[in-house]
């Protein structure tokens, strides 16, 4: 793997509460090492999943969060650049509509107007990130498949995560759906 990629955090940082214990959190990174005609996206994900600021647990304030060797509800070591796969700019929008879809499954018609609410705004705080240059991957793992999983994790009942490659700003956002 290319070790040329290193990240540091921009602090531009982003958390809509949503749903019940529900957030969705936007970290912003400048990518070191980014050169269009040299773009590695699997190097660039490997050299992100070996590097400090991928090992958070989400579940303390990051201020505090001294996890090391996890992210999420995983276990980084078990985590692989092949984990993330590249999506389609629509495909991004309709996979936010799919877990709001699962998120509100048998919910009461206050609850839906509320969700719908929620909804929308964090589709204005998603449609506000660039899109020329932007490349998108899925963190293909289903996050209750335990084999990734560290101790803690099920504290963690729900974790969804993309990864934006913006080429142009060489800027890299991490885009997570987490439920505790």
């Amino acid at each position: 793997m290319d070790t040329a990629y290193d990240f540091k955090r921009l602090g531009e940082y982003t958390v809509l509460l949503t749903w019940s214990y529900s957030w969705i959190e936007i970290d912003t990174f400048l990518i070191k090492g980014l050169e269009s005609e040299d773009y590695q996206p699997n190097d660039m994900l490997g050299s992100l999943l070996a590097h400090r600021i991928y090992q958070f647990s989400f579940m303390t304030p990051r201020v505090l969060d001294k996890s090391s060797g996890v992210h999420g509800p995983f276990l980084i070591n078990r985590l692989k650049s092949s984990d993330f796969t590249p999506i389609a700019d629509k495909q991004f929008r309709a996979r936010i509509d799919d877990i709001f879809i699962e998120s509100g499954y048998n919910w009461s018609p206050e609850d839906v107007v509320e969700h719908n609410l929620i909804r929308d705004e964090a589709y204005w705080l998603l449609d506000s990130l660039p899109k020329n240059g932007m490349d998108y991957f899925e963190l293909s793992i289903n996050y209750k498949d335990t084999k990734y999983h560290h101790d803690a994790s099920p504290v963690i009942d729900m974790f969804y995560e993309f990864i934006l490659v913006n080429r142009v700003k060489k800027e890299l956002f991490i885009c997570t759906i987490i439920t505790d």
